[in-house]
């Protein structure tokens, strides 16, 4: 009796074992499934002149605007200017493309927009990068000092402060002023029921910007200096801010705790919920990307590890959803009235996937590496770089492509996933 019991828990473990091989090399084989994606080349070949390449390094930020217009600021190589580009989700294209030199001079990278509907206006900030040579945005001198060194090294150089700006044409930007002294700006969020602008500094100080004075002032040091060398401290935080349906702005800082934005005091408050992350890696995290669902949950990537999470602003709980793929960051992230994420998972090194997520069913889809078609320039295009994106009416996904010449592409999107398929051998 005792042997037969042990020959079937014994053929059980070998048929666990024998599925969770299986499983594993399902896994690995369901992965890029063809799907019809159409792009556009920022100011092709058309009534507007194209953007000079090897200039610009692509869309790095989108925001749709009345209608089905949308418009988009774009990241140059160091010393070179930003554009701004507006185009149309139906007729999936780019067709107006602006410099930002001619508006707002020595501003290479536009970080973030944001339409305010009621008035028709669009606002948006900038970022430089570094001076001289071409190094890593977190290079350890930058972050420690507040400072960039020079080509030759010799001396200590800060890079150009970054703007605020508006628009409700292109073509007729207005100059907000610097958000602060020595410092860019990663991202914000337009607060109206005070007027104001509240921010986040590539150096991690959170700043208040009145739109009816034009005055900034920091309210928070998130990376406060060492009292031994005077340096600030080397830590990584989110780079967005976000308001939930309450009117709350939340963020996150250190170890990827919570926090939120006292509007009437002007302070914040850490809260006791911390961002999901690889064990060891907590100071690291922070958030990437994040977007407010109808509900009123949120749902976001990690730039450490590339996690999704889902965050209950009433409840105060964080939810980890496990990485998507093997690689760190998620650089872009939405979600339909379906319950259908879609994300941008990945970094340049390791090539960003295009993926799906069901909220009721909890799976995952890999949509594989964006190959699309390009009618203006006629060409096929491989995206191994992508960046922000938003959702159009639930059925179309437009992406920015963060890569030397800069593409926007078009996704339909579904009611649900399809079923994953096998690669053909």
């Amino acid at each position: 009796m005792r042997s037969d019991m042990k020959k079937t828990i014994n053929k059980k473990i070998i048929f666990l074992f024998a599925m969770g091989l299986y499983t594993l090399a399902a896994g690995q084989s369901y992965f890029y499934l063809e799907k019809e994606m159409v792009g556009t080349t920022i100011g092709h070949r058309g009534k507007y002149a194209a953007i000079p390449r090897n200039e610009n390094t692509g869309v790095h930020a989108l925001v749709l605007s009345k209608g089905n217009i949308f418009y988009g600021g774009t990241q140059a190589m160091t010393g070179r200017s930003a554009w701004l580009f507006e185009g149309d989700v139906e007729k999936k294209d780019v067709y107006k493309v602006s410099c930002l030199k001619d508006k707002i001079s020595g501003q290479s990278i536009i970080t973030c927009l944001e339409y305010d509907a009621a008035t028709s206006t669009v606002y948006g900030s900038t970022r430089n990068l570094r001076q001289g040579v071409w190094l890593p945005e977190f290079d350890f001198q930058e972050v420690t000092t507040n400072y960039s060194r020079d080509a030759n090294k010799e001396k200590d150089v800060r890079p150009p402060a970054g703007h605020l700006f508006t628009f409700t044409s292109i073509e007729k930007v207005i100059d907000l002023g610097v958000a602060q002294e020595g410092e860019g700006v990663y991202s914000f969020v337009l607060y109206k029921p005070v007027n104001a602008i509240y921010g986040i500094t590539d150096h991690w100080k959170l700043f208040k910007f009145d739109l009816k004075t034009k005055k900034s002032k920091i309210f928070v040091d998130l990376s406060p200096e060492d009292p031994v060398d005077g340096r600030s401290r080397f830590r990584f935080f989110g780079e967005k801010l976000i308001v939930d349906n309450k009117g709350n702005i939340w963020g996150t800082g250190l170890n990827g705790q919570f926090f939120t934005i006292d509007v009437q005091k002007d302070s914040m408050q850490y809260h006791e919920v911390f961002l999901p992350s690889i064990r060891g890696r907590e100071q690291i995290g922070g958030v990437q990307s994040w977007v407010l669902a109808s509900d009123g949950t949120i749902y976001g990537g990690t730039r450490a590890d590339g996690i999704l999470f889902s965050f209950d602003p009433e409840k105060k709980t964080c939810k980890n959803f496990g990485k998507p793929n093997y690689s760190s960051g998620m650089p872009g992230i939405s979600v339909n009235k379906f319950g259908l994420l879609y994300m941008l998972a990945g970094t340049r090194d390791d090539k960003v996937h295009f993926m799906g997520f069901d909220l009721n069913g909890h799976n995952y889809i890999d949509f594989g590496i964006p190959h699309f078609n390009v009618p203006a320039a006629s060409y096929w295009w491989r995206a191994y770089q992508l960046g922000p994106c938003f959702l159009y009416k639930d059925s179309v996904l437009v992406i920015g492509e963060d890569d030397r010449d800069g593409h926007v592409l078009f996704v339909a999107t579904e009611r649900k996933l399809p079923k994953q398929q096998r690669l053909q051998e």
